[in-house]
């Protein structure tokens, strides 16, 4: 029977949905040991990369002050002078320090910068000139990687035509699985390729899929708030497993609701992007 119903909503979607998991995306789990990678096979390559951004410089003399800078960290002992790099425009320079990917944490599993990170940026945030603390405010930054979908730009969720979308699913890293970007993409892609309006979003560490142009005609307002309108409804039915719920990873997980229930996250429809309620 599974063998079954894989074979059929393979070949109709290329995405599989069975005893409510969707199971379009393999993430890494006991179904795809190894990074196998499952249908859209992204396997373990992708890793997130990050950086230190220790200064970031702007006005007439920012590249004056950031060279300054850059060469007053380049003989921090503790640092090393072929990780430090200045890179500036006409109109701002910023200092970034190493290259990082982040490691399961021995406690809970989850992604941590590892301890050659958190080292490094003690010593540049400690680091003085003149007697200035001019890199106090170092921080982490994701160092941007190539996509597996290139020139989908157009997807981007930003570019979206109506003033709401209906959020369906998030993609993050864990120990298992780093490549919530390329997923993302790839499940946007596949979700096109069956006619939907599909959008993706990237944020620092999450990365969000979308379905539907909707306007204001397809907000209900009642006394309690906003919901959905009947051509969102419509659309939801149409693939009633996946776009009911904002699905994490490719599954449905538990989580605990305002009343204390253990319940999946409800897919959403939200604003888009300068475009909030009421505008």
């Amino acid at each position: 029977m599974h063998d079954r119903l894989h074979e059929e909503v393979v070949m109709r979607t290329r995405m599989i949905i069975i005893s409510g998991l969707w199971l379009g995306v393999v993430l890494g789990g006991c179904e795809s040991p190894g990074g196998s990678g499952g249908l859209l096979d992204l396997g373990q390559s992708g890793s997130e990369k990050w950086t230190i951004r220790c200064l970031h410089a702007e006005g007439p003399e920012h590249q004056l002050q950031a060279g300054l800078l850059a060469d007053h960290l380049r003989k921090v002992r503790e640092l090393r002078a072929d990780r430090i790099r200045l890179v500036s425009t006409s109109n701002d320079s910023t200092i970034y320090y190493g290259q990082y990917v982040k490691v399961p944490s021995p406690e809970t599993g989850r992604l941590i910068f590892p301890p050659e990170y958190l080292r490094d940026l003690a010593v540049i945030q400690r680091t003085t000139y003149n007697g200035q603390q001019y890199f106090r405010y170092a921080k982490p930054e994701l160092l941007e990687t190539g996509s597996v979908t290139a020139g989908i730009e157009q997807w981007d969720v930003a570019n979206a035509k109506g003033r709401y979308t209906l959020q369906i699913a998030v993609f993050y890293n864990t120990p298992t699985f780093t490549e919530r970007k390329e997923a993302s993409e790839q499940y946007c892609k596949l979700l096109r390729q069956d006619g939907f309006v599909a959008y993706y979003r990237h944020e620092p560490a999450r990365s969000f899929v979308f379905v539907g142009d909707f306007d204001e005609s397809d907000i209900v307002k009642t006394p309690e708030g906003f919901k959905a309108g009947p051509r969102v409804e419509k659309l939801i039915r149409q693939r009633e497993e996946e776009f009911r719920h904002t699905l994490e990873n490719g599954y449905k997980i538990k989580r605990k609701a305002p009343d204390g229930q253990m319940v999946v996250p409800p897919s959403m429809l939200i604003p888009l992007p300068d475009k909030e309620v009421g505008q």
